[in-house]
């Protein structure tokens, strides 16, 4: 699994900390409110080793109670299209190229 995957989990992360929510807890709250979250996805989520669907994204920015740019902010151009590159995988290995447009 490589990193790299979203652009969102360090900031997931920093806002879940600021509410004083362990990865637990606030996966049992996601839980509750409809989203099957396991812990363990929720680190993957954070530490950029799995994409993040744009549902998933408001949805984690209801539940941590910020806005959604608010889990953008920081993200770094290169960043932003490694996450592409990773979420436009064939699924064989290979990925498209995206073209940078000047």
């Amino acid at each position: 699994m490589k990193k790299g995957q979203n652009i969102i989990g360090a900031q997931v992360r920093k806002r879940r900390n600021q509410l004083h929510l362990s990865q637990n807890r606030f996966a049992t709250s996601c839980q509750l409110n409809g989203w099957q979250l396991s812990r363990e996805t929720l680190s993957k989520i954070e530490a950029g080793l799995r994409c993040v669907t744009d549902a998933e994204t408001l949805f984690l920015s209801q539940m941590l109670s910020c806005p959604v740019n608010y889990l953008m902010e920081g993200a770094q151009h290169d960043n932003i299209l490694q996450a592409m590159r990773h979420s436009r995988d064939t699924g064989d290995g290979t990925a498209e190229h995206l073209e940078h447009d000047a």
